[in-house]
């Protein structure tokens, strides 16, 4: 199980960060959700400037010195992972890996990681995804309400939910008070939630 070798937080430390996401991407899947998009969504929702996006500016617009509209330096989103690392997620924890990657490529905003099966098993405020292996912990029964919980005191407009679980899980019966909440199943998964019908609040399934 990828998540749980170091492997790769090994290779991530040698390397620079765009080869090493990359080399992390190749080893064990592509995306199902299309980030940059969310991220436009989410921003043009807030602050009425769809055309900006929190996608890292590439390689050769760095080279080339090139001034992009790549992020809105205020009121940048808050992004508040939470990952369900209860006994029924068995093998799916490298497919979530894999979108925790992508979001780290197509955001410079900061992330938060919490894991939670029935308590909260670990956190972390940091965009290296060696350090994000580290607090996947867990392996018990499944409640979200914890992970909830604790996050909700530093919850602002501006922050982002996206949980990621199969769904087979205890949460919340109201929607967080933040921008917006993505919950993102595993193939298998079910909606656990009542509120997405709420405009800001929605469900994916792959």
């Amino acid at each position: 199980d990828l998540v749980r070798s170091r492997g790769l937080g090994d290779v991530y430390k040698r390397q620079a960060l765009p080869d090493a996401l990359r080399i992390i991407v190749e080893a064990i899947g592509k995306p199902k959700v299309a980030w940059q998009e969310r991220f436009a969504q989410w921003v043009g929702d807030t602050i009425g400037r769809a055309d900006y996006s929190y996608r890292r500016p590439s390689r050769r617009s760095e080279a080339a010195k090139e001034i992009l509209c790549t992020s809105i330096p205020q009121g940048m989103p808050q992004i508040t992972i939470l990952w369900d690392t209860s006994g029924s997620m068995g093998g799916e924890h490298n497919a979530i890996l894999v979108e925790v990657v992508s979001i780290l490529e197509e955001t410079s905003a900061p992330i938060r990681v919490v894991t939670c099966d029935t308590q909260v098993r670990g956190e972390t405020n940091t965009r290296d995804i060696a350090e994000i292996v580290t607090v996947v912990e867990g392996g018990g029964g499944s409640d979200f309400n914890p992970a909830f919980e604790y996050v909700a005191p530093s919850l602002t407009w501006d922050t982002i939910i996206i949980a990621m679980t199969d769904g087979h899980i205890n949460v919340p019966k109201e929607a967080p008070a933040c921008q917006a909440s993505l919950w993102l199943l595993t193939p298998d998964g079910v909606d656990p939630v009542s509120y997405t019908h709420l405009r800001a609040h929605e469900t994916v399934l792959d």
